[in-house]
């Protein structure tokens, strides 16, 4: 009986730490690499968690920005979809509204600081 408590245990911490945006388009992960001046072949699974030169830290949080459009997380003039993003991170509400309360006050017009900022607080 402990044994299944145990086991049960490990699958709800592993159902609840898992990564909203871990399982992204591969179309959508190029294009915005390329956008952003990053050569595909060197990121061939995307940014996340990737470590780039600092000068290119901007880069990164624009391929963010990017992704998150294409993702429906983001509206074209960079303003968050609030409501998409409450959908993708259902399991994570409390994670999600902190870091959006943080990363509005921290980036305040700059998208793509915005979507650094969310990608880096989001919980996963």
């Amino acid at each position: 009986m402990r044994i299944f408590v145990s086991f049960l245990a490990l699958c709800l911490v592993g159902v609840f730490a898992e990564d909203p945006i871990k399982d992204v388009n591969k179309d959508f992960v190029k294009a915005c690499l390329v956008e952003q001046g990053f050569d595909p072949q060197l990121y061939p699974t995307g940014l996340r968690n990737a470590k780039v030169p600092e000068k290119q830290e901007q880069a990164k949080n624009c391929y963010y920005a990017c992704m998150m459009k294409k993702m429906n997380l983001m509206k074209a003039d960079g303003s968050l979809n609030e409501d998409a993003l409450r959908q993708k991170f259902n399991l994570n509400l409390d994670t999600l509204g902190k870091a959006l309360n943080t990363c509005k006050a921290q980036a305040k017009a700059d998208t793509c600081k915005l979507a650094g900022c969310l990608m880096a607080n989001r919980g996963a």
